[in-house]
């Protein structure tokens, strides 16, 4: 009965250490709008891989907390799925980095496009000071 016991105790620790997520395989990505006057009223939807996860504010920025692996990220003004045609960025996250995507709105009188461009850290840095940083909505 004493073996039946530990055996089990046993089987429940590792399955408990192998549900735990490590947090050296997060990371975070830092997302940044400021689009000026154009759609400064909207909130644009932020996905990853293909889920929505926020909405962000003109002249905000924002930190998710992201796993590392290759992920695809993607930014629209409206609606709450990601539409097909919507330009995708792909990004391999290291794991314990941090990474830095600026939203660029392209607009002409008959549409706008949406989409992210990654910068260095050192640009966001400049950008950021500029900006207040907000939660996800």
């Amino acid at each position: 009965m004493k073996k039946f016991i530990l055996i089990l105790f046993s089987l429940g620790f590792i399955v408990n250490l192998h549900g735990q997520t490590d947090s050296t395989t997060i990371s975070t990505l830092c997302i940044m709008r400021s689009t000026g006057f154009t759609g400064s009223a909207r909130q644009f939807k932020i996905f990853v891989d293909g889920t929505m996860v926020c909405k962000i504010v003109n002249d905000c920025f924002i930190n998710i907390s992201v796993q590392s692996g290759l992920h695809s990220f993607a930014v629209q003004m409206d609606g709450t799925e990601l539409k097909e045609n919507t330009e995708k960025t792909q990004i391999n996250i290291e794991p314990d980095k941090k990474y830095y995507l600026s939203v660029v709105l392209e607009t002409n009188s008959i549409w706008s496009k949406t989409y992210f461009n990654e910068i260095t850290e050192n640009s966001a840095i400049g950008r950021i000071s500029k900006l207040k940083q907000t939660e996800c909505k």
